[in-house]
């Protein structure tokens, strides 16, 4: 693909058809500039707590992948309280809109939270190296763990006794362990702008 020497297209800000607004030239020059190295697809359409709850997972994200660019797809209307937040780069709604955009992406990460065939069928809707969380199988559209890490959390939605009387774990932890994201209890994150 051709690009002109002259712009960053690697930069977080850039999106080729309007400049971001920090800068008069998308170059490398820019103050603003920020190279992105990773590529980092989430896919969480679960209930707005379940998507609060998961906005924790973000700084974890930042550590492990400083230089990442990050895209969440969601449920409307649970964009509204991901709108804004500056540790995700873009949000898409999944609907045919969001579904038409996924289609033209590609990912070198790919975090999949929600337990789901259709958290699955968005992820085969793009292409990414590294899948962490949870997928379906192709053949019996089971749910299973991406990885070996997500494993402790996929069972314990098997057993309630190990679920409500063994496991000593948070939600927040088992989630941030399940996609091998470094775990130090971060708060939930979910700037509010008071207009």
């Amino acid at each position: 693909m051709a690009t002109s020497l002259n712009y960053s297209t690697n930069c977080r800000y850039f999106s080729g058809y309007k400049p971001c607004g920090k800068s008069l030239a998308c170059n490398v020059e820019c103050s603003s500039y920020s190279p992105v190295n990773t590529r980092i697809l989430i896919v969480h359409l679960g209930a707005m707590g379940a998507v609060v709850r998961s906005t924790s997972l973000l700084k974890s994200i930042r550590r492990k992948y400083p230089h990442g660019h990050i895209t969440w797809i969601t449920e409307s209307p649970m964009q509204s309280i991901l709108e804004g937040n500056p540790l995700i780069d873009r949000i898409l709604v999944n609907d045919v809109h969001g579904h038409v955009i996924l289609k033209a992406l590609k990912f070198d990460v790919a975090m999949i939270i929600d337990k789901s065939l259709e958290s699955s069928g968005l992820l085969a809707m793009t292409t990414a190296k590294e899948v962490f969380g949870f997928m379906a199988g192709p053949a019996s559209g089971a749910i299973l763990p991406a990885t070996a890490a997500a494993e402790e959390l996929w069972q314990l939605g098997l057993d309630d006794n190990k679920k409500f009387f063994v496991n000593k774990k948070t939600e927040s932890q088992l989630v941030t362990e399940a996609l091998e994201l470094p775990y130090l209890n971060d708060d939930y994150f979910v700037p509010v702008s008071i207009e």
